[in-house]
């Protein structure tokens, strides 16, 4: 399934949180970009919309980000973690969430 995404170009969505460790060299070498749910013990009913509710920052990681690379989609629908592959080896980082713009509220227009 790696290796196919790798071959067709395609990014992988799993709810299997272990793949990312376990086929870690498998990703690097196809060069793929994995985005894993979490909390998939409530099923597809609660998982489903938060998938739905993550598309953009999903697509905003994979315009930022050279492949290949392991992201976790949270419980609040956005992507709160990745993982780049560097140099041979794997390094997180978090991502936060975007706050929103500033306002003065003592400079008009602003």
């Amino acid at each position: 399934m790696i290796c196919d995404c790798g071959f067709k170009g395609r990014v992988l969505l799993t709810a299997d949180q272990d793949l990312v460790s376990t086929w870690a060299r498998e990703i690097a070498e196809a060069g793929i970009a994995v985005f894993v749910t979490t909390n998939n013990n409530e099923g597809p009913k609660q998982w489903g919309p938060r998938v739905i509710a993550a598309k953009q920052s999903i697509m905003r990681e994979l315009a930022r980000r050279e492949k290949p690379f392991t992201a976790r989609i949270s419980a609040h629908g956005t992507v709160s973690q990745v993982r780049l592959h560097e140099a041979g080896k794997w390094r997180a980082i978090s991502i936060g969430k975007k706050n929103p713009p500033h306002t003065n509220k003592y400079k008009p227009g602003s």
